[in-house]
């Protein structure tokens, strides 16, 4: 009798549990636009708007409540719509983020890695599950001259007619796609590519539990976050077997209620995490949806504003999107989420940019228009501080980062809303890295004489990938690095500051590493800085005598109540209106934000206006040595000062330089 009461016991209990995590698991509520900071009136006209352009269905979400949500007659919560190549994104994108998330595959892994027959492929040999999933590998699309799918002849008719093998859109897509570029080089949309990197993620998955990415993606992540199986399909309901791979297409195919879209928008708004379930890992959640480091504005699959492409919508915003303008956008600083479904909103180049135009018009710029409320409305969460929140009780679904607490949260996005577009990234940055690598602090320890031969073997041998892999295996978010000091010896080539300084041979290393730390952070998702003092280098007497740069107490001068500035006793003669900071820009002449009255020697002068009139474009970033040829001093310096420095070449985004109050 004691044993079928303990057995009794252990039923209820597990009765009870099964009651509480039913009870517990995540519902999309409601609430009226106004209480979750959005505008009734502005969603209705989006609506009515939408509803004239051929859209089936409307699901707009904030703060985890469905603010609006519209169906054509005929259509309801309940009814499945085609993704098109929105399946790029929650089927592609995210099936690469789980296996990343396990550690089968990552983005700087070869596809030839996965994918045997490439092994001996001169260019295909060389891309990477980054450039498949970005559309940067090269592998021509299976499309031409907008032609219908059904109109197109040879291999690319035959990739959408989705054939038995060996004719299937696998084996065409590894074999007969040709590659137009080299990998990496730019942009070029390609469902081949798409299909490709489906290939070498299932391959990643031969020894895992679930051999296909339909079957990944139902265990791993559709039924954790609450998606029955019959709100979703993915594949065109084919899995072909291909060298013993069973393969599931990932370029177009889904089928999708809006809701099952939204939850999938849910999580990779929280990045990975499912109300304190981490489903994906954060980092994986990131690579696949935000800027990676390749031309265009892809993440693997998802569409990002990385670069501002729509003003109105933040930059951490991200979308899905597929042909007929099948949407769904996901902007974490607002904590929103849209989807939208139905046919062509208004006619459209194939063209990326240009296809989402009327989307940015019609629906993300109306949509961003809507939102009214205060930064404590942003996260969904309730902070008891002047002027942020309601003071409702904050939820758990209100969380979308779990690691940073709703005040932080809160003023993070508050802060990204306001701050310069190029500075909006750090707050999500969070922390980073800086280091010096300078020539004179090596001669010291090395105890040798620094010469040109041997700070560019210094400069050569630096392992830039080993450093940005140590960074990344941290989670730095950036990187700060110093280009010179005192020394004159600069880690970049810079053919105008040679010019104007005659120092020759040149202490600006061959190497340009600027650049390449550039690139190896950049594919990581890492942002780059780069630092350098305004002055001439305080070491380097050459350089300080040629343009005419003295430090210090001596080189002290007054500023008048006009802003014109000139030397204890009175101007000096043979003085001429000089720049006295600035930057240099892609061709090699200085753009300068500051003036002063300065003495200029004939021979200086005459090497500046060589320097400024010849100097041709060059093939490298061009970075400014802080200052145009002369000095800058003040009375009482500022405590810090700024300077701006382009690298225009290498697409850096504008930085600005501490420069220390000793050298203002």
């Amino acid at each position: 009798m004691k044993s079928c009461v303990v057995q009794l016991a252990m039923v209820l209990g597990l009765i009870s549990l099964t009651t509480l995590s039913s009870a517990a698991e995540f519902q999309w509520g409601t609430a009226t636009p106004e209480s979750q900071g959005m505008s009734s009136q502005k969603l209705a006209a989006l609506r009515d708007d939408l509803a004239a352009r051929k859209t089936t269905g409307l699901l707009v979400i904030r703060n985890d409540k469905v603010v609006c949500e519209w169906y054509a007659p005929g259509q309801s919560a309940a009814s499945k719509h085609g993704t098109a190549s929105m399946a790029k994104a929650i089927v592609g994108g995210l099936s690469l983020a789980v296996a990343m998330t396990d550690g089968r595959i990552t983005l700087d892994d070869p596809a030839a890695k996965f994918i045997p027959q490439w092994r001996d492929e001169p260019r295909k040999s060389r891309i990477t599950i980054r450039q498949l999933g970005s559309h940067t590998s090269g592998i021509e699309d299976a499309e031409a001259d907008n032609l219908p799918h059904e109109k197109l002849t040879g291999w690319k008719g035959d990739f959408w007619k989705r054939l038995d093998p060996p004719r299937d859109p696998f084996t065409i897509a590894r074999d007969d796609a040709p590659v137009l570029f080299e990998p990496g080089e730019k942009m070029q949309y390609s469902n081949p590519g798409i299909a490709l990197l489906t290939y070498a993620v299932t391959a990643s998955l031969r020894n895992g539990p679930h051999k296909d990415i339909r079957t990944l993606l139902r265990e791993r992540v559709m039924r954790p976050i609450g998606v029955p199986d019959e709100e979703w399909s993915a594949g065109y309901g084919q899995t072909p077997v291909v060298d013993g791979l069973p393969l599931v297409g990932s370029w177009g195919g889904g089928s999708y209620t809006a809701r099952a879209v939204a939850r999938v928008g849910r999580l990779m708004l929280r990045e990975g995490d499912w109300d304190g379930r981490q489903l994906i890992s954060r980092d994986a959640a990131r690579q696949v949806t935000r800027d990676i480091g390749t031309p265009g504005n892809c993440g693997i699959g998802w569409w990002n504003n990385n670069e501002g492409e729509c003003a109105k919508l933040p930059r951490d915003a991200f979308w899905g999107s597929g042909a007929g303008h099948q949407i769904v956008l996901v902007v974490p600083n607002l904590n929103l989420i849209a989807v939208r479904n139905g046919e062509l909103i208004a006619t459209a180049a194939s063209e990326p940019s240009q296809y989402h135009e009327p989307v940015r018009r019609y629906l993300f710029e109306p949509l961003v228009d809507a939102v009214t409320g205060n930064a404590g409305q942003l996260l969904g969460g309730s902070v008891k501080a002047e002027g942020l929140g309601d003071g409702s009780p904050l939820s758990a679904e209100g969380h979308r980062q779990a690691s940073l607490d709703a005040a932080t949260r809160i003023e993070n996005a508050a802060r990204a809303q306001t701050m310069p577009h190029r500075a909006a990234w750090m707050p999500e940055a969070r922390w980073g890295v800086m280091t010096h690598y300078l020539a004179d602090w090596k001669a010291r320890e090395t105890k040798e004489q620094m010469t040109v031969e041997k700070w560019n073997e210094m400069i050569d041998h630096f392992d830039v990938e080993g450093l940005a892999e140590q960074l990344k295996s941290v989670g730095a978010g950036y990187y700060l690095v110093t280009i010179g000091q005192n020394s004159g010896y600069y880690l970049s080539p810079n053919a105008a500051y040679d010019r104007f300084v005659g120092i020759q041979p040149s202490k600006c290393s061959r190497r340009d590493l600027v650049a390449d730390l550039r690139t190896a952070m950049h594919k990581r998702g890492i942002k780059l800085m780069v630092y350098l003092p305004a002055g001439a280098p305080g070491g380097d007497a050459t350089a300080r005598q040629s343009l005419q740069w003295q430090n210090g107490p001596a080189a002290t001068v007054n500023s008048s109540s006009n802003g014109s500035r000139s030397s204890a006793n009175g101007p000096r003669a043979g003085a001429e209106t000089l720049p006295a900071g600035g930057s240099m820009d892609a061709t090699g002449r200085i753009r300068c934000t500051a003036w002063t009255r300065l003495p200029i020697s004939p021979a200086s002068r005459r090497r500046r206006e060589q320097a400024t009139r010849t100097v041709p474009s060059p093939s490298t970033p061009a970075w400014s040595p802080g200052s145009c040829p002369s000095r800058r001093t003040r009375t009482t310096p500022p405590a810090r000062s700024t300077i701006r420095i382009e690298w225009k070449s290498a697409g850096l985004s504008m930085g600005r330089s501490t420069v220390p109050r000793s050298i203002s």
